[in-house]
């Protein structure tokens, strides 16, 4: 039984609450409730994950560290599927993400992010993060324009942090190249954090008996067809090479992942979506 809420439940919450559970009726009545892909968000965001694996396994046979923006380039316009694969990968990641969040809101209207679930509730906001950290890492190994803003205004936001004794963001002045241990590094964490994922996931489920891991077969292959079908109509173009001694014009923003992208740009050059 979820907790119960606390007495100070403010008003933009309690509507929220119930244009949620809105949607969570008609979408009942829709697909039923073990159909239901509101009622499924958990366990899509676990068959995302999935789909990314096999994606990604198949994209890192032709992606090099040496030459990455040429190599994905590569995969796009050589490649048998590759670009079809690399389209795939991507609106996998965007479900991956908005179904964690919308399991995330579910939960907290519920009230289940305090008492006897706050464990599971602190591990769902750490698969957050450390999906965030998977997408981040997934953009600058195309070394893009998207990629190029990403890792440096990253490099920016750690260079606060009273961590590193020479800041990071020394490696993208242009003076020199990238070097190539952060391409390495990068595609370390991109291929690893998975991993993490795993073992978060498993904390995060550890306090059900029986958990469900997979939606039932109807939502997982409509849900794979669909995945299917985006990738075959809505293609996710790679921008232009990065160039660091350019000021970057008219970058693409993955507004799921970057959002935060135009703030940390405030006051300098515009971004585009």
């Amino acid at each position: 039984m979820p907790s119960p809420r606390p007495a100070t439940w403010s008003r933009p919450v309690a509507l929220l609450d119930r244009f949620v559970t809105f949607l969570d009726t008609w979408s009942d009545r829709l697909f039923s409730s073990q159909l239901s892909p509101l009622h499924q968000s958990g366990t899509l965001a676990i068959l995302s994950f999935l789909v990314l694996i096999v994606t990604g396994l198949y994209l890192f046979l032709f992606y090099s560290v040496d030459r990455p923006y040429e190599s994905v380039l590569r995969i796009e316009t050589e490649v048998l599927g590759g670009s079809w694969v690399r389209t795939v990968h991507t609106h996998a990641a965007d479900l991956a993400m908005i179904s964690i969040l919308l399991h995330a809101l579910k939960m907290f209207l519920a009230g289940r992010s305090w008492g006897p679930r706050v464990r599971a509730w602190i591990t769902g906001v750490v698969l957050v993060g450390v999906t965030l950290v998977c997408g981040w890492t997934g953009q600058v190994m195309a070394w893009d324009l998207q990629g190029q803003v990403v890792a440096v205004e990253l490099t920016k936001l750690m260079d606060l942090l009273p961590v590193f004794s020479m800041p990071l963001g020394r490696a993208f002045s242009g003076l020199e190249p990238v070097p190539g241990s952060f391409y390495f590094m990068n595609l370390f964490l991109h291929a690893c954090l998975p991993l993490g994922l795993a073992l978060v996931l498993w904390l995060h489920l550890a306090h059900l008996a029986r958990p469900r891991l997979l939606p039932p077969r109807m939502v997982s292959w409509s849900a794979i067809a669909m995945l299917a079908v985006v990738g075959a109509t809505v293609s996710v173009p790679l921008a232009t090479r990065a160039e660091l001694l350019a000021i970057p014009k008219n970058v693409p923003v993955d507004l799921m992942y970057n959002f935060w992208l135009p703030v940390a740009w405030y006051g300098g050059p515009k971004l585009h979506a």
